[in-house]
């Protein structure tokens, strides 16, 4: 497994020891002001308040259970790949959480907690790395009072923590919008690696994130924005597609799923998170769908039957590299060779090299297009949310499929001309 999974384990650890810890306080007439030590948590020495450490099991048990639901999702993973452990932990803590929120008192010491934050503080307005914690701290907040969900007298169960945690997302907004443009890059960089580690993305959640009414956005879903529109050179690309390739909308909706989680997390993020061990393309993950073959170490490919598109992903332009760009392109050409129908084939690369291409891989490219595939290069650009189409013109006629034969016939025959060119 990655680093995401055993990201998950420690956290449900550390969950756990919080969960018995805050087991003894979630009951009525709790005295929430009191100090009480968490010896599984914290040094049996540093006793803390009582209503801080019900705080703090609920924002962990809030991101857990909720990144742990995305990433299933996400990442394409069964559920028999979750240990019972936390099948368990999740039931335990869902039961504990409930009781606390149920609590009003709680509430009360909660929101007091947040309105300390709603106070002036010039200093942090063009300060990128405070403005960040300011973001990241409301939008978790919020997600807080969102997350108890249930009503009570028309509104929420935490009215008094809700108000205040809007509050204070106003106040955050404010600071977002006075930011000099010069550092709202260096912002965002920040804010979508965030994105990322929480898996945040705007199609495991669209209701959230397609949310009409600005006054429901936190500062961090409205700097980050509404999901973008598809570009048109999508639909010019699924218009060549012939009826024996992928159909035109399955082929349109990977391709929309990749501009979209490239604007959303950035090229990096993407291509390890494509390329890891962990991920099963499906409808849910980056790539959109099942029928989606990524060029990768661990992955011989699959049935070419049932997944007729590939995607080559490609970071630098190193030879020796497996994902550097020359090697992506030849691994590209080899899938194509032994492919028994024609494939549409997605190449996003971080660099070009014009003559490079024109010199070792055109000629090859250029007669697996003949012979019916399919391609689309895409060029990430600066900053890396960017992505546009490279210009080749690989020919428009058409043939059988090119075999093996095909190309060490093409390779000798180059060859031979080579050396008469030399003599």
């Amino acid at each position: 497994m990655s680093n995401r999974f055993q990201t998950l384990r420690a956290e449900a650890v550390s969950l756990q020891r919080l969960a018995d810890d805050v087991a003894g306080l979630a009951s009525n007439g709790t005295d929430w002001q009191s100090m009480v030590v968490a010896p599984r948590t914290l040094d049996p020495d540093q006793p803390i308040e009582s209503w801080y450490l019900a705080e703090y099991f609920l924002n962990a048990w809030v991101e857990w259970h909720t990144v742990l639901d995305r990433y299933l999702r996400y990442f394409g993973q069964p559920l028999d790949r979750i240990p019972r452990v936390w099948g368990r932990l999740k039931i335990q803590s869902k039961e504990l959480a409930g009781r606390l929120q149920c609590d009003p008192s709680l509430d009360k010491w909660i929101a007091r907690s947040c309105e300390r934050l709603l106070q002036p503080d010039a200093q942090s307005d063009a300060d990128v790395s405070a403005l960040f914690h300011q973001v990241i701290n409301s939008h978790s907040r919020l997600a807080l009072v969102r997350n108890s969900g249930e009503q009570r007298e028309g509104g929420p169960m935490w009215r008094s923590s809700s108000t205040a945690a809007w509050g204070y997302d106003r106040q955050v907004k404010q600071r977002l919008y006075a930011l000099p443009f010069n550092l709202r890059e260096p912002l965002l960089w920040h804010l979508r690696h965030y994105r990322h580690a929480m898996l945040d993305v705007s199609w495991l959640d669209e209701p959230r994130w397609n949310e009409g009414d600005e006054a429901r956005r936190s500062a961090f879903e409205d700097v980050l924005g509404r999901p973008s529109a598809a570009p048109p050179w999508i639909g010019r690309f699924t218009d060549d597609l012939r009826s024996d390739m992928p159909s035109a909308d399955q082929v349109y909706r990977v391709l929309c799923r990749i501009m979209r989680a490239i604007a959303e997390i950035g090229y990096e993020c993407f291509f390890d998170d494509v390329t890891s061990n962990e991920m099963n393309p499906g409808p849910d993950s980056p790539l959109g769908d099942e029928a989606v073959r990524v060029i990768r170490k661990d992955m011989p490919g699959g049935d070419p039957a049932l997944r007729n598109i590939v995607v080559g992903v490609a970071r630098g332009s190193q030879k020796r590299a497996f994902y550097g760009r020359p090697n992506v392109l030849v691994k590209l050409g080899e899938t194509l060779t032994a492919a028994a129908a024609p494939m549409a084939a997605i190449v996003l690369v971080d660099s070009w090299d014009t003559a490079e291409f024109q010199r070792e891989h055109f000629p090859a490219f250029r007669l697996h297009h003949a012979r019916g595939h399919r391609f689309l290069f895409l060029l990430v650009g600066s900053p890396e949310t960017q992505v546009a189409p490279l210009p080749l013109d690989l020919g428009p006629e058409r043939r059988p499929l090119a075999t093996a034969t095909d190309f060490a016939f093409r390779r000798s025959t180059q060859g031979a001309r080579s050396e008469a060119a030399q003599g």
